[in-house]
């Protein structure tokens, strides 16, 4: 863990010159990696949910996410054509020496805080059924674990469980 007096210069929309830094990190950490491409063509199609937490200029964390959005057709609704999305989180990630402090947290608030404003009900995610410390991250910012994923992973093949936050009450069921 990094203790020098670190202040965090925020969260931001993740840029072509963060991708590098990104892969970086994604190595570092060993998740599931992308591609510069993956990274690249988010980036082009301009998606506001890949994030990154710089401290100092430098990009010490990441996010990787996307919108799914659900149009309601039935007929015998007066809510005919509502619209509702839910949020899943590909990655996220915090350089090993700035983990546990307050950076991982801050990419879900902001990730939270764009999604609100679409009508977002819930986010979900998965992840490997080993790594307690991401887990126990998730569980502390009210991620709930849903159910598991036989062998979703492959190198090493690995079940992964799936968590989810709701960001609404919902009122029907």
């Amino acid at each position: 863990m990094n203790t020098e007096k670190n202040i965090i210069t925020g969260v931001f929309r993740m840029e072509l010159s963060d991708i590098l830094p990104a892969l970086r990190i994604l190595e570092e950490t060993g998740l599931e990696s992308w591609k510069y491409t993956d990274f690249e063509t988010d980036i082009q199609n301009n998606n506001p949910l890949l994030l990154v937490g710089k401290i100092n200029s430098r990009v010490v964390g990441f996010c990787a996410a996307r919108l799914i959005t659900y149009y309601s057709t039935t007929s015998y609704t007066s809510f005919n054509n509502l619209a509702f999305s839910e949020c899943e989180i590909y990655n996220i990630a915090v350089k090993r020496e700035y983990q546990k402090q307050g950076i991982g947290s801050s990419l879900v608030d902001r990730l939270i805080s764009l999604t609100k404003d679409n009508n977002t009900e819930s986010i979900w995610l998965e992840v490997r059924s080993s790594n307690k410390q991401a887990i126990s991250f998730y569980q502390k910012n009210d991620f709930e674990k849903m159910y598991e994923r036989k062998n979703f992973y492959s190198k090493p093949p690995e079940n992964a469980i799936v968590m989810r936050k709701n960001l609404r009450l919902r009122f029907f069921s």
